[in-house]
């Protein structure tokens, strides 16, 4: 796992020019996961979901600090 926590884990590569919040792996799996911190994110976030389409394995999940706070995360239940 890599996690944009400075310190504690080593920072995620770039996709698509930007760097996600965490990104975890497993095999050949990937989990790509990106807290929405305001409107303006959507370039970074359109850009790392990009990357679902193009790739197979590589799922990204979007979610909000109240999501995340609340307990719930975005596309959960999609599984």
């Amino acid at each position: 796992m890599q996690a944009r926590i400075e310190g504690w884990f080593p920072c995620p590569d770039f996709i698509h020019g930007y760097r996600p919040d965490i990104v975890a792996t497993k095999g050949n799996e990937w989990l790509v996961v990106e807290i929405k911190k305001a409107e303006t994110d959507w370039p970074k976030i359109n850009a790392l979901q990009r990357i679902e389409y193009e790739r197979a394995h590589f799922r990204v999940v979007v979610a909000s600090p109240q999501d995340v706070i609340g307990g719930r995360w975005v596309g959960e239940n999609d599984r």
